[in-house]
């Protein structure tokens, strides 16, 4: 199953219309999509208004203009949930990017936890490389992972860095690049 969120545009009873919230899958922020609601979602469709932040499971995407979710389940998101990408390079912040949708903090552990512990080592601070990501979930100071490339090999970690794939690495950086909608105000 895959996930999506949007901001919803035009409510519905069977079928929403919403924006993409953050970059995902392909579609960017922005995106205006169609959400056909299955038998399957137990969601309360009609209570969901204009401007309510969706999370969308989905088995199906079909092809058209816009195109169209398939729903198998919907949540609505709630929150305010950042995660800070920080790009550091020779001692310098080159980038930054925050992203506010609470699905992205989800997305991250499980890249995180994917390093292999036969391949690690400890750092003392911050990484002892010219170039790395710092990677701060929830932006309380206190989910702050590091992931870098050193000697060929790419690695994730707060203190114990891990080895992790290169597709891991490269996954990890394009949060520093993905694109958000506005944020949602109560």
């Amino acid at each position: 199953m895959k996930y999506i969120q949007i901001e919803i545009t035009q409510p519905g009873s069977r079928e929403l219309t919403g924006r993409v919230i953050t970059d995902k899958d392909g579609y960017k922020a922005g995106d205006t999509v169609s959400v056909v609601i299955s038998e399957s979602v137990t969601y309360d469709v009609e209570s969901l208004v204009k401007g309510d932040w969706i999370d969308v499971s989905y088995r199906t995407v079909r092809e058209k203009d816009p195109p169209e979710f398939v729903a198998v389940d919907i949540s609505h998101m709630l929150g305010d949930y950042p995660s800070t990408f920080t790009l550091v390079e020779n001692g310098n912040v080159t980038k930054s990017n925050t992203l506010r949708n609470g699905r992205v903090a989800a997305e991250l552990p499980s890249l995180i936890l994917s390093g292999s512990p036969e391949i690690s080592f400890t750092i003392n601070g911050v990484p002892d490389v010219p170039q790395y990501l710092i990677i701060d979930i929830g932006s309380f100071g206190d989910k702050i992972y590091y992931t870098f490339e050193k000697d060929g090999r790419c690695y994730v970690g707060r203190d114990n860095m891990h080895e992790i794939s290169r597709e891991t690495f490269d996954e990890l950086m394009k949060y520093l690049y993905k694109n958000e909608i506005g944020v949602k105000t109560d």
